[in-house]
């Protein structure tokens, strides 16, 4: 009888150390986060938001920093080139995410480069915060109005004029299931 019930004690205790150890090792999954730089931005825009990430226990394999376009502002639209590195980075994200979920962070037209790139790859559902720090979405008044506006590309049909085709049609998708936009 002692021996039945030291083996279902010992069975319990081990069940409780899986079960603990599961537990932390769930404390320690978090959403993977990408940082999109703005345009003729780099990624050590946001060296300051990676130190402090890495600060509260994320690891430098769960934080993605895109480098996208040229550094001559007026060359970057929404087309092209400039998609690629964002577009590479969320899939990477989402495909190394421990929760199967990401958070996205962006300034001014990494804002809406990223938002165009979850709404092309169809993972709106798997963004859990999409933060925008001095997004265009409504566009730029520099730019113009679409179809007076100035004729670069970032200013263009794929760019940031106001109601320009590109931002009619970024409009209202949903790109996550929380949005948070900063305005400067």
């Amino acid at each position: 009888m002692k021996y039945k019930i030291a083996i279902l004690v010992n069975k319990a205790l081990l069940i409780l150390g899986l079960l603990l150890v599961a537990e932390a090792a769930q404390a320690n999954c978090v959403d993977n986060v990408v940082l999109v730089h703005g345009n003729t931005g780099s990624p050590s825009d946001w060296d300051n938001t990676y130190d402090l990430l890495l600060a509260n226990g994320y690891s430098s394999s769960q934080i993605y920093r895109p480098a996208w376009g040229s550094s001559y502002a007026s060359n970057n639209n929404h087309s092209g080139s400039e998609e690629t590195p964002v577009n590479n980075d969320i899939t990477a994200a989402l495909n190394s995410s421990c929760t199967g979920k990401i958070d996205v962070i962006g300034h001014s037209m990494g804002v809406t480069l990223a938002a165009q790139q979850i709404i092309k790859l169809n993972k709106s559902s798997q963004v859990d915060t999409f933060v925008g720090v001095a997004g265009a979405y409504r566009g730029l008044w520099t730019c113009g109005m679409y179809p007076w506006n100035i004729w670069t590309p970032t200013c263009g049909t794929n760019g940031l004029s106001v109601s320009s085709p590109f931002l009619d049609w970024l409009g209202n998708k949903v790109i996550a299931n929380r949005i948070y936009s900063i305005k400067s």
